[in-house]
């Protein structure tokens, strides 16, 4: 099982295919090509990239897609993204003999690894506990965890009204209470928009105006005010639509975007990428709007998954959720890095202690 290191990003077009085969085996549209190689060009603009790739028999077997990250003490491996994006992650693999090969390769580079956001389970996991003491040292801490909900409903079900029923009575009456309210300002409609490449762009910028009119756009964390970002989600997006995978919902009352959502359906899931409405409507609860038709439209295309994606928040248990259980993992190599990285770490760690 041969394993090339590509480290010129222009290299990566050519296993685009191979690629997608293999992040589609794995069910995740956040695995895909078009994922990490908009994140290496558009967040990783300086960084070099060290994207481990397994070949047998002509076929890839399995992925490392790695990102020389030098804004800690040590030149650094770490997931492409993955800081930035804070999503979700994983190396892409059809067997753990496959993943063992990569992370031989990737040792032998003599960096310290830290993978954030990556399965409790995977076969990444297991692969470096089994490296023996004397190449490194191997860490693992859980991390927040990322919910899912699964609408399990009947067969000829009012899908509207059993999710409701989901709902605790509290939950039920805000959501009545507050349609009311935005249909006193007028027509409540939800749009949902399969675009194509010749009209992403112009949803895209509608989608953009409706985050920045929320608390993002007076933080400076929207789209429009983080250029490196907005590149990345609308060619990514881009590329999505061009297989139909891209969704999105706009929440409407009159003439005006009241509230949107980004998303992706891929492998019988709903996939949130991005969320925001209007503070103009903050007191009608948009954004709760918008959560239960999100929810009501993957139960009605009959998706097995809502996968609400980025971190635990508490207004996600409206519906009984499940959890992917998420950590981190860190190998420090038995190197001059591993050693500077080590030390570094081990500092940051009592004078973090001795603040408290």
């Amino acid at each position: 099982m041969p394993v090339k290191l590509i480290t010129n990003k222009q290299e990566l077009p050519s296993y685009r295919d191979a690629w997608n085969q293999l992040a589609d085996k794995m069910q995740s549209p956040l695995l895909r090509f078009e994922w990490f190689y908009h994140a290496a060009m558009e967040l990783h603009p300086e960084e070099e990239i060290a994207v481990a790739i397994c070949e047998e028999d002509n076929a890839v077997i399995a992925i490392a897609p790695l990102v020389v990250s030098r804004h800690k003490a040590v030149p650094t491996l770490e997931i492409i993204g993955a800081k930035n994006l804070y999503e979700p992650t994983n190396w892409l693999y059809e067997s753990a003999d496959a993943v063992r090969q990569v992370v031989v390769k990737v040792i032998q580079l003599g960096m310290p690894v830290s993978l954030i956001r990556m399965p409790q389970d995977s076969a990444v996991r297991q692969a470096f506990d089994k490296v023996p003491g004397y190449k490194g040292l191997f860490f693992y801490r859980h991390s927040t965890p990322a919910n899912y909900f699964e609408p399990d409903l009947t067969e000829e079900t009012d899908v509207r009204a059993e999710l409701s029923a989901l709902l605790s009575s509290s939950r039920r009456n805000d959501l009545k209470r507050t349609r009311k309210q935005l249909e006193k300002i007028g027509t409540v409609n939800i749009e949902v928009i399969n675009p194509d490449t010749s009209n992403l762009d112009h949803h895209y910028q509608r989608l953009m105006k409706v985050e920045h009119a929320s608390w993002k756009g007076k933080e400076n964390s929207s789209l429009l005010a983080n250029k490196s970002m907005q590149r990345f989600f609308q060619d990514y997006s881009r590329d999505m639509s061009a297989i139909s995978k891209v969704r999105i919902f706009f929440l409407t009352v009159g003439e005006d975007d009241a509230a949107m959502y980004l998303t992706i359906q891929h492998a019988s899931a709903l996939w949130i990428l991005k969320i925001g409405h209007d503070e103009r409507f903050h007191k009608m609860s948009p954004g709760f709007q918008m959560a239960m038709e999100t929810i009501i439209y993957a139960a009605e295309q009959k998706l097995e998954r809502y996968e609400f994606l980025g971190c635990e928040e508490s207004w996600q248990s409206m519906v009984p959720i499940k959890q992917h259980q998420l950590g981190t993992y860190l190998f420090i190599p038995v190197s001059v890095k591993g050693f500077i990285y080590f030390t570094k770490l081990v500092t940051h760690l009592i004078k973090g202690k001795l603040h408290r």
